[in-house]
């Protein structure tokens, strides 16, 4: 892991092929994925760790302000998003990420990334 530069940015090797825009979890961290990454050839990728995206695989019809959660899984595609339990808790393993900048909807929502877990 190789920080530099940008406070919201990290260089990380990958563990998995992400396609620029993926949300994933690395390393211990979460984030957007700045460009595509094939671990064939190049594993580095950069990771967007704070700010504002569009991200897929949302809860559908999202309020504006919820608090989005995502499993702490390496996986090769974008993460699933939850929505936090009515008693404020997430399902086990799962960890809060962001929360929605605007309602969302079928599809994605904007999600403002909290960054390193300052949540």
């Amino acid at each position: 892991v190789f920080r530099a530069g940008h406070s919201d940015r990290l260089r990380i090797l990958m563990a998995a092929d992400h396609l620029a825009g993926d949300f994933v979890h690395e390393k211990g961290f979460y984030g957007w994925v700045q460009d595509d990454v094939d671990v064939s050839e190049n594993a580095w990728g950069v990771l967007f760790l704070e700010g504002v995206y569009e991200l897929a695989r949302t809860p559908a019809n999202v309020a504006m302000g919820t608090k989005l959660h995502a499993p702490a899984t390496a996986q090769a595609t974008t993460l699933p998003l939850i929505a936090a339990a009515t008693n404020g808790q997430a399902t086990a393993g799962w960890n809060p990420v962001g929360r929605t900048a605007a309602t969302g909807n079928a599809t994605a929502a904007r999600v403002r990334l909290f960054g390193d877990n300052s949540y």
